[in-house]
């Protein structure tokens, strides 16, 4: 049988918490083949991010178990048309909103990818033109693949996306993204990245 993901829960001086889970501080769930990204909310609810069958992100109440008022049965999942995807961060803002980052492929090569989703669960239209997310293509002016790795929420509501972006080499590449979903043009070269 395929396990799934698996999520630990320590107590803050570092031994398994036996409250959470099946008792022994761990859950797992097969409706997400592999987590790479887990944040917590204020009251202790737990959002996993990662890959299994397309993007998804998963909610775990607090004692382990799946919040089935999440997207109908605990989980979120996007599948792209084009192609393969994947999530490698997630972050909550400050309306509760899931924020992830990532790729999708385009028909050629990967995008980097933020996506919003809402606290119930749905892919948030309101953010990125209507879509839900924002891809970002080319920053090393290369036409490579573009990934976002890790990102944060500035105080402004403000998305910062770093990640790579492979040109002539592989480039450390920075995008900032308004609370709408667009990219911030009064960052770096008026466009709205950077690339190291």
């Amino acid at each position: 049988t395929t396990v799934g993901s698996t999520v630990w829960k320590f107590s803050p001086t570092g031994i398994l918490d036996t409250s959470f889970g099946g008792g022994d501080g761990i859950t797992q769930s097969p409706l997400l083949g592999a987590a790479y990204g887990v944040t917590v909310d204020e009251n202790d609810n737990i959002y996993t991010a990662g890959n299994g069958g397309g993007i998804k992100v998963v909610k775990y109440a607090s004692n382990g178990n799946l919040d089935s008022s999440f997207s109908g049965d605990g989980s979120f999942e996007y599948d792209n048309p084009s192609g393969s995807e994947g999530a490698s961060d997630i972050v909550l803002d400050s309306n509760g909103n899931i924020v992830i980052t990532g790729s999708q492929y385009n028909g050629v090569d990967s995008d980097m990818l933020v996506m919003r989703i809402t606290p119930n669960g749905v892919l948030d239209t309101t953010f990125g033109s209507g879509q839900g997310y924002i891809t970002h293509h080319n920053a090393a002016s290369g036409n490579g693949n573009d990934i976002g790795n890790a990102l944060t929420i500035d105080s402004d509501g403000n998305i910062l996306a770093i990640g790579t972006s492979v040109g002539a080499n592989t480039d450390l590449a920075l995008w900032k993204i308004s609370p709408t979903g667009s990219l911030v043009t009064s960052f770096g070269n008026g466009d709205g990245f950077v690339t190291f």
